[in-house]
């Protein structure tokens, strides 16, 4: 690692030592004073840079050349001291982040003393100030030497600018500038006190913003000089030089709010307020980019920063002419103000650029800063003085209004009074004419009374009347059990809507009629039994029965008591055919039912065609065969096979409509059933779910 220096090169002149012989005089430490070298990797020791061997390697430090950021770099300096008396110095760094310096003692060691803008304020060798410092010991008529190492961790060049200065006269400069701050932060505090009082009282928006300007005013110029780091946020030093200044920037967003709420230019004037608002959504924008600048490479940010406090004097100076020519003392008062501030601040960046130098360059900015300050609350106690004038004409307007509101008061009351007496005088006619019209009402209700108790007693007897029809039709009626028990899986849901039902179920179990080929059989084993001398069990026919069920639901014409009359009928009818006339098929028992219904209603006396009815669902189960029989008609049933419901694909197929109409002739259809079928037959009305789906009259 130490190879490259132990090359032979030319040893270098040293530097021209800088000679302090007064104690009362600053010494600024020029270039010829200086010696550089730059440590390319930055693991150099001050124990390494301080070997005589090493000190060739110091060239002499050409202004022109700037010194590049994040590179490590050393400074040589030798410091002569002509005076009598030891003396303590201040050594006075420029916009350096991170320094150490190593200042020669009497017994040749060099103990390291740290500063820089990003080193914490508990390891920095002088806390306080908003520039570098080191301390300096410098004994009587002697020489030291003293080796500065430094980085810029910015992308901003290094700048070193260093100078001497006599403790004394560094610690009364101190003193001087802490109590011109104290007055400045003092009077700051004061006017925010003020104004915080007054906006609690009024709750003028206004007033918010001003004393959101004086915080953020207040803020800069404490982290301007180093006070913020030194005494509120003193760990994080680079954010203290890199964000805090932004405050300055908050405190021109404030002052535009301010403006428009001091002005009230969103109704006075609603065009300017457009571009108002413009201009803040911009420079919120603009400070944004510039927050990233800051971050990503300081030099840019630098170079930008100009035209944005540029942009900054120009807003202001723009505003400044636009309120003054307002026209009321209170707007004249704080364009006054801005331009006090635009002045300070014209100052301060002209001495810093070198156009003039002006001792404290702040200085005159703070000046303009209280100026401004003062005649923005002169302001805005002139606008409370007006806001106060023109509540007092409010209140003398509205005491006026009330003195003639109370006038038209108590003529109207007058008039009022003339037109109770005559209401008083009419309502009394009416209250003569209500009376009578009382009493006649009283005997209208106490008729209607007794019509009420009359009806109620008429509808209890009809109402039983019918209870005890209800119970005659479920006398008359099958009983659903004796269905449920010849079924495995039968169920009747019968819910009459009135008492008594238009609607009735029928159940028949019969032996069916013996086939062709059963009476056959039947003759052929009579013939053997006949012949056989001796009867033997062998020969006794062994034809089986075959039992046939019947089950039909009918939907009568009519609801209540016309409905049960069908009903009783049907179900009359229905006995009389199966078990007396012995018709078993369907479609015969249909056609049979449909005569004698017409048969029945016209032997009532009907004198003109009826169509009163019933629809009607017939299902023959052959339990031998295993088969249903339907009538080839359009009946509404629903088909379950295979555990999914599925309607009935019958060409039109309901049960007979009974009507007295033409002799109709029906078909049957045969079934083949198995134990994963049903059938279910739902009522013309009645509403059921098929897969989810809502259906109706299915």
């Amino acid at each position: 690692m130490l190879f490259e220096y132990c090359t032979a090169r030319p040893r270098s002149p040293g530097p021209v030592p800088l000679v302090i012989d007064n104690l009362r005089q600053p010494q600024q430490i020029e270039a010829r004073h200086l010696l550089y070298w730059e440590d390319r990797n930055g693991m150099r020791q001050a124990d390494m840079i301080t070997r005589p061997s090493f000190q060739s390697y110091f060239q002499p430090l050409n202004p022109a050349v700037p010194l590049l950021p994040f590179k490590v770099y050393w400074l040589r300096l030798d410091v002569q001291s002509r005076s009598s008396l030891d003396s303590d110095w201040m050594l006075t760094l420029g916009r350096l982040t991170n320094v150490e310096v190593y200042v020669e003692q009497e017994d040749g060691r060099f103990p390291v003393r740290k500063s820089g803008q990003f080193m914490p304020y508990a390891q920095k060798d002088v806390p306080t100030g908003r520039l570098n410092h080191v301390n300096v010991f410098l004994p009587a008529h002697s020489q030291r030497k003293v080796y500065i190492r430094f980085q810029n961790q910015v992308h901003f060049p290094a700048r070193p600018n260093l100078r001497f200065e006599s403790k004394t006269l560094w610690q009364e400069a101190m003193s001087r500038e802490n109590l011109v701050q104290g007055f400045f932060q003092g009077l700051l505090a004061m006017m925010f006190l003020y104004n915080f009082l007054l906006f609690v009282r009024l709750g003028d928006r206004a007033y918010f913003f001003y004393l959101a300007y004086l915080l953020s005013t207040a803020v800069y110029m404490l982290n301007y000089y180093g006070y913020w780091g030194e005494f509120v946020w003193g760990e994080r030093p680079d954010l203290n030089y890199l964000y805090m200044p932004f405050t300055g920037y908050l405190s021109f967003i404030f002052y535009l709010q301010l403006m428009r709420d001091f002005l009230h230019t969103r109704a006075r004037y609603p065009f300017w307020d457009v571009w108002v608002r413009f201009l803040m959504a911009l420079f919120v924008m603009v400070m944004c980019l510039m927050l990233v600048l800051v971050t990503v490479h300081y030099q840019t940010y630098m170079v930008y920063e100009k035209y944005v406090n540029s942009g900054i004097i120009g807003v202001f100076f723009i505003v400044s002419l636009f309120i003054l020519f307002q026209g009321d003392l209170a707007a004249r008062y704080f364009a006054l103000g801005s331009a006090c501030m635009v002045a300070g601040l014209l100052v301060l960046l002209l001495g810093s650029s070198g156009v003039f130098n002006l001792p404290h360059n702040v200085w005159w900015y703070q000046a303009g800063i209280v100026a401004e300050v003062a005649l923005f609350s002169l302001g805005l106690s002139e606008r409370y003085k007006l806001t106060e004038k023109q509540a007092q004409e409010a209140r003398k307007a509205l005491i006026l209004q009330l003195h003639e509101n109370q006038r038209l008061q108590e003529e109207n009351q007058q008039q009022l009074e003339q037109k109770v007496k005559q209401r008083t005088t009419e309502i009394e006619k009416q209250k003569e004419e209500l009376l009578m019209q009382s009493e006649e009402i009283a005997a209208q209700r106490d008729l209607l009374e007794a019509q009420k108790y009359e009806l109620e007693d008429k509808n209890k007897h009809i109402t039983d009347s019918i209870v005890y029809a209800s119970r005659i039709q479920s006398a008359i009626l099958d009983d659903y059990l004796h269905l449920e028990t010849r079924f495995s899986d039968a169920f009747v849901f019968y819910q009459p809507k009135d008492i008594v039902s238009g609607d009735f179920f029928w159940f028949a179990e019969v032996e069916a009629p013996p086939s062709p080929e059963q009476r056959r059989q039947q003759l052929a084993g009579s013939a053997r039994f006949e012949s056989q001398p001796f009867p033997s069990e062998t020969l006794v026919p062994t034809v089986q029965k075959n039992t046939l069920k019947i089950v039909i639901a009918a939907d009568c014409t009519g609801h209540g008591v016309p409905g049960a009359f069908m009903t009783v009928m049907g179900n009359a009818l229905l006995n009389e055919i199966v078990y007396e006339k012995r018709i078993y098929e369907p479609g015969k028992i249909l056609n049979e039912l449909d005569r004698q219904v017409i048969r029945t209603l016209r032997q009532q006396g009907a004198k003109r065609q009826l169509y009163d009815g019933m629809d009607m669902g017939v299902l023959v189960y052959e339990e031998a065969a295993q088969k249903c029989i339907l009538p080839e008609l359009p009946i509404r049933f629903i088909l379950c096979a295979n555990t999914s419901f599925i309607p009935s694909k019958l060409p039109n197929i309901l049960s007979a409509t009974l009507l007295i109409t033409k002799t109709k002739t029906l078909s049957n259809r045969t079934w083949t059933f198995c134990r994963e079928m049903c059938f279910i037959w739902p009522r013309m009305d009645f509403k059921t779910s098929l897969e989810g789906k809502r259906v109706k009259n299915i």
